[in-house]
């Protein structure tokens, strides 16, 4: 046993020290639209690093921001790593904020460029004979959007976009029809004409992708999902429910065999409720590739 897991831990560290160094990815945002004299909160986040000799600062008017929290280190394929660090702050008008970032012997610093953002936007809305009072820095965001099967991706946009936007965004990327796509945030279908502030998604948010069938139109999930609730029913006559009432007539009595039946379907629709598109994907990927090991049903619990 001793053996195996030195020969594990040496794996591990093999792995992690021949890996290809790598330059990190920097981000910097907000994780509200700024506004000045308002709190907020300042993120940096550092991904695709290798080795994970790094260090992160959180800038004010070139002095360290204290106070400022950071996750744990925490790595993805190919042995690159990510963090991500943020402070609570209220920006002010003059006030510069940057995220300083040394990886081995390189830095890098980038800067939040909270007064260019809101003076454009402040001509932009006075233009516009919008009053200064709602003036607001429409800050970048970051969303991943993850298919059920397939890669995922990271757009950038803003809370203001609107759904049919990241589909634009996602069919660059992943090269899938924005009419074939259907964008769920927490189990939720997003609307093309809604914005993302609707729903309220923010920085860093997952957006699962359920791509459609050439051909196949909205409707065709309005079919389904009445198909699905008939099919729940115990009433229908597809099988499987006319099978388990023939069975447990012969048990119980026609009374109790209706609250067994009844009891049943409830606890079934119940799993189903509780089914995450992550647990989908593991069902749907062990049935597509049958000589995977036995299949882990714990979700359905």
């Amino acid at each position: 046993m001793n053996v195996l897991l030195s020969f594990a831990v040496l794996v591990v560290f093999s792995a992690s020290v021949f890996a290809k160094e790598s330059p990190p990815k920097i981000q910097v945002y907000s994780r509200d639209p700024g506004v000045f004299d308002k709190e907020n909160m300042l993120i940096c986040h550092v991904s695709d690093f290798h080795p994970p000799d790094i260090d992160i600062q959180l800038i004010k008017n070139g002095q360290k921001i204290e106070g400022a929290k950071q996750t744990d280190l925490a790595f993805e394929k190919g042995w690159k790593f990510h963090l991500t660090k943020s402070v609570s702050f209220k920006p002010s008008s003059g006030d510069t904020y940057s995220c300083k970032v040394r990886h081995l012997k390189a830095e890098k610093t980038i800067t939040w460029d909270l007064i260019c953002e809101f003076h454009w936007n402040y001509a932009y809305r006075l233009f516009q004979n919008i009053p200064p009072s709602e003036t607001v820095v429409d800050v970048k965001m970051i969303l991943t959007v993850k298919p059920l099967q397939g890669k995922e991706c990271n757009v950038q946009v803003t809370e203001n976009e609107k759904v049919s936007t990241v589909k634009e965004l996602v069919f660059e990327r992943l090269n899938i029809p924005p009419h074939q796509q259907r964008l769920l945030y927490k189990g939720k279908a997003l609307a093309d004409e809604y914005r993302l502030s609707d729903y309220a998604i923010g920085p860093e948010a997952k957006l699962n992708l359920v791509v459609r069938p050439t051909g196949e139109r909205n409707s065709g999930a309005t079919v389904s999902s009445n198909s699905s609730t008939t099919s729940s029913n115990g009433s229908t006559g597809n099988g499987v429910w006319q099978l388990l009432s023939t069975v447990l007539a012969k048990h119980f009595s026609p009374a109790d065999a209706a609250k067994v039946q009844e009891q049943l379907i409830k606890d079934y629709e119940r799993s189903l409720r509780q089914l995450s598109l992550d647990d989908i994907e593991r069902l749907a990927g062990r049935l597509l590739h049958p000589e995977a090991e036995g299949m882990d049903t714990s979700c359905m619990d």
